[in-house]
């Protein structure tokens, strides 16, 4: 009878250690491919971010303008 090692692969059949390492290497892959897509989404959040913040500049920028024209119409009464 041959023996078999404990915690080893022995005829293409996985023991228990090769297992728990395939999963580790699966648990690895998950956890990178979440990081990167955490980068990309912040990456979006960002450029999100810095256009609501030219929005808001123009809308300040419109609104001074009106005042502005209000004012002047007004002093040329």
């Amino acid at each position: 009878m041959s023996s078999m090692k404990p915690n080893s692969v022995h005829g293409g059949v996985k023991t228990h250690s090769s297992r728990s390492s395939s999963r580790r290497s699966e648990l690895i892959a998950l956890k990178q491919a979440e990081a990167e897509s955490a980068k990309i989404k912040l990456k979006y959040t960002q450029q999100e971010a810095a256009l609501l913040k030219q929005k808001a500049e123009s809308e300040a920028n419109l609104q001074v303008l009106s005042q502005q024209k209000v004012l002047k119409a007004t002093l040329q009464k």
